[in-house]
């Protein structure tokens, strides 16, 4: 059995010509509890005194709890409009929680955050760390499911060492074009 993955147009979804001066964490898809919506939120908050470092695009049930807790959550957005979304981010956030029934299977916008160049954390979800460069720091770039106080701690890392982030946006970049660019899924 040889599984191939999604692919993402690394042309279209590529990374920003600069690095944001502000920081920033994004998050884009479903708005819903099993997402980590709760969590992302209770590790963002205060990080950046007053104001939040979290966007977060998509739809569903919490958006209202979103705004409601000063959060930018925006509706949502069509595909094409998405790489100018990424490229405005500095950290990208993916920390699902299982359910009885339900593990995150693959994440698409993990993979379009790294092709944009954004380093990634995730949570163990099912196959969300598979998703990551093998070259990643997991200790930085993967946490427990819940665990939204850990979450918080790799948040303050990449805020306090912009340097090491932006070095793991470009692993994330390069392991996008290696194994997740629609040329190379296209060929398998």
């Amino acid at each position: 059995i040889h599984l191939v993955p999604a692919g993402v147009d690394t042309a279209l979804f590529s990374p920003a010509v600069s690095w944001p001066e502000t920081f920033q964490a994004l998050f884009v898809g479903r708005l819903a509890w099993e997402k980590g919506i709760m969590d992302m939120v209770y590790a963002t908050r205060g990080l950046d005194g007053k104001r939040s470092v979290l966007r977060c695009v998509g739809d569903g049930q919490f958006r209202s709890w979103l705004t409601d807790n000063a959060v930018a959550a925006e509706g949502y957005v069509a595909h094409h409009e998405l790489p100018a979304i990424y490229r405005q981010a500095t950290l990208f956030l993916y920390p699902s929680l299982p359910t009885l029934a339900w593990q995150e299977q693959f994440g698409i916008s993990v993979i379009e955050a790294m092709a944009c160049g954004l380093p990634v954390i995730v949570s163990d979800s099912g196959a969300l760390p598979e998703l990551l460069p093998p070259t990643a720091r997991r200790d930085l770039c993967v946490v427990p499911s819940g665990r939204w106080d850990i979450l918080r701690e790799r948040i303050r890392d990449m805020m306090e060492h912009r340097g090491f982030a932006q070095a793991l946006g470009r692993i994330s970049r390069q392991w996008a074009e290696q194994k997740y660019s629609s040329e190379v899924v296209g060929k398998q």
